[in-house]
């Protein structure tokens, strides 16, 4: 709500005079009042403006981490950032799928609601252990058995070994 400063001074200054001595002091207490709250409102409208210009510092400083990460990385391990990024997507779209929140998915996996959130967003830091616990809430777990099983280079070397 915004207060006209001035008029509600001339308002006041006018009571005043309408009530006399009695009502100048109260009327006097209440336009104090009304200037704190005035420089109360401006001190909060400097303070977000500042918040909002850290926000937009820390934005930059993570995009420029996140740059300087990714320009460090060895070609090859782009791929297998992507791949964690998407895993990380599939296994949040699979938990909304379900309907269930993040603070229920991170209590049934044993792990903070951080780290759900890095894993969902595909961070290499996290523990094979995590994503393993993370398939086993959603029970998709039984699909690591397929992964490397059917080893298709391995088939073929074996094949060219056993005629030999």
């Amino acid at each position: 709500m915004e207060i006209d400063l001035e008029l509600a001074l001339k308002k006041i200054h006018q009571l005043q005079l309408e009530d006399g001595d009695l009502g100048a002091q109260y009327w006097y207490r209440i336009s104090e009042l009304l200037r704190d709250a005035a420089q109360f409102r401006q001190r909060a409208l400097v303070a977000e403006s500042k918040l909002q210009e850290a926000e937009v510092q820390l934005h930059q400083c993570k995009d420029m981490l996140e740059s300087s990460i990714h320009a460090d990385t060895p070609p090859g391990l782009h791929r297998a950032l992507k791949q964690l990024a998407n895993l990380g997507e599939r296994m949040r779209l699979a938990r909304c799928r379900r309907k269930i929140s993040t603070v229920i998915f991170a209590e049934r996996m044993g792990v903070s609601r951080e780290t759900l959130s890095r894993m969902e967003k595909g961070n290499p830091s996290i523990a094979i252990g995590t994503y393993l616990r993370a398939l086993r809430v959603l029970g998709l777990d039984k699909d690591v058995d397929f992964i490397a099983s059917d080893d298709e280079l391995t088939r073929k070397l074996n094949e060219i070994t056993s005629l030999d």
